[in-house]
C-alpha cells in the first residue's frame, strides 16, 4: 500500500468514527426527535461503510497490481539480460534505419561504444558497395514488408570489412502513441564465407585435376591403342616370316625320314625326330603368339590345360 492509499484509508476510518458517534447521539433519549436527521445520518453511515469496502477492494487491487508490476519487471530484466548477453548482434531502429538501441555484441561488431551508438544511421556501417541493396531493403520495410534478410559486407569503425548476415522484422508499438520500429539481427559469417570460398576453390582445383587426368587417360588410351595395332602388325609379320622356314624344316625333315630313314642309325634318327618335333613346337608357339595378339579384338575362350602333360613335354625337350 502506498502512502496516499494509507492516508486515504485512515481518513475513511476517522470519518466512519465521527459518523458512528453522530449516529449514536441522534438515537439517544436526550436527542431531539428529528427523523430527517436520523435518516440522513443513517444514509451517511451506509455510504461511509461502502466507501470503506471500496477502499479495501482498491487496496487489494493495488497489491495485485504491484505484484504484477514486479513480475513484469523481473521478466523485463530477464529479457534485457538475454538481449545484452546474446552472442549475435541485436539492434532496434526506427523505420528510417536510425539506431535506437543495440546490445553489446552489435556494438563490438561495429567497434562503437555501446553508449554512443544510438541515433546513428545503420547504413553508415554498411559497405558502400552494398548501400543500394540495404536502402532498397529499408524501403521495402517502410512500404509494409514484414521481414527481410540480406548478406552484405559491414564496415565497422576503424576496422576491416566483415561478411554479415543481416535479418530484420517490423515491430508494432505496444501503445497507441508509440511508433513502429525495426528489429535487426546482425551475425558475422566471415568464417563461413571463407570456408565456402575455400571449398569452392578446392572444387575448382579438383575439377581441373579431373579434366587433366581425363585428358591424360585419353592420350594414354590412344597411345596404347596405337601400340597394340603396331604390335599386332609386327606379330603378324614376324609369325609369317617365322612359319615359312619352320614349314621347310618340317618338310625336309619328313622327306629325309621317309627317304633316308632306314639308312640312319639310332642316333641320327633321334636327332632328326628332335629337329622335326622342335619345328612343330615352334609353329605352335608362333600360333599362340598370333592368338595373343588378337585378344584385344577377338578374345578366345578359355580352355582347360593339363599341366602334367605340358610339364612333361617341356622336360622331354
Amino acid at each position: 500500500m502506498t502512502v496516499e492509499q494509507d492516508r486515504f484509508a485512515k481518513e475513511i476510518e476517522a470519518l466512519l468514527s465521527r459518523v458512528e458517534a453522530l449516529y449514536a447521539r441522534s438515537v439517544s433519549p436526550d436527542s431531539a426527535d428529528d427523523d430527517l436527521l436520523k435518516q440522513a445520518i443513517a444514509g451517511l453511515y451506509e455510504m461511509v461503510e461502502e466507501l470503506q469496502v471500496a477502499s479495501e477492494e482498491l487496496r487489494q487491487q493495488n497489491e495485485e497490481l504491484a505484484e504484477a508490476n514486479h513480475t513484469i519487471e523481473v521478466e523485463r530484466r530477464r529479457y534485457r539480460d538475454l538481449f545484452e548477453m546474446a552472442p549475435d548482434g541485436y539492434l532496434v531502429t526506427n523505420l528510417q534505419g536510425v539506431i535506437i538501441e543495440a546490445n553489446q555484441a552489435a556494438a563490438d561488431m561495429l567497434n562503437v561504444p555501446k553508449d554512443k551508438i544510438a541515433s546513428k544511421p545503420l547504413v553508415v556501417y554498411v559497405s558502400q558497395d552494398n548501400n543500394t541493396e540495404f536502402l532498397t531493403l529499408l524501403t521495402g520495410l517502410k512500404q509494409g514488408n514484414p521481414s527481410a534478410s540480406i548478406e552484405l559486407k559491414m564496415s565497422p569503425r576503424h576496422r576491416p570489412f566483415f561478411d554479415a548476415d543481416l535479418r530484420v522484422a517490423s515491430a508494432t508499438p505496444t501503445t497507441s502513441s508509440g511508433s513502429p520500429y525495426l528489429l535487426w539481427l546482425l551475425r558475422d559469417v566471415s568464417v563461413i564465407k571463407e570456408a565456402q570460398r575455400s571449398l569452392s576453390q578446392a572444387n575448382e582445383q579438383l575439377e581441373s585435376r579431373v579434366e587433366e587426368r581425363t585428358a591424360e587417360l585419353i592420350t594414354t588410351g590412344e597411345t596404347l591403342k596405337k601400340a597394340n595395332a603396331e604390335m599386332k602388325e609386327f606379330v603378324f609379320v614376324a609369325s609369317h616370316d617365322l612359319q615359312e622356314p619352320l614349314r621347310k624344316i618340317q618338310a625336309f625333315g619328313e622327306r629325309i625320314s621317309s627317304a633316308k630313314g632306314d639308312q640312319l642309325d639310332d642316333e641320327g634318327r633321334d636327332y632328326l625326330d628332335r629337329m622335326v618335333n622342335a619345328a612343330a613346337r615352334m609353329q605352335e608357339m608362333v600360333a599362340s603368339l598370333l592368338d595373343y595378339s588378337r585378344i584385344t579384338t577377338r578374345a578366345q575362350p578359355f580352355s582347360r590345360v593339363n599341366l602334367n602333360e605340358a610339364t612333361g613335354e617341356a622336360l622331354s625337350n
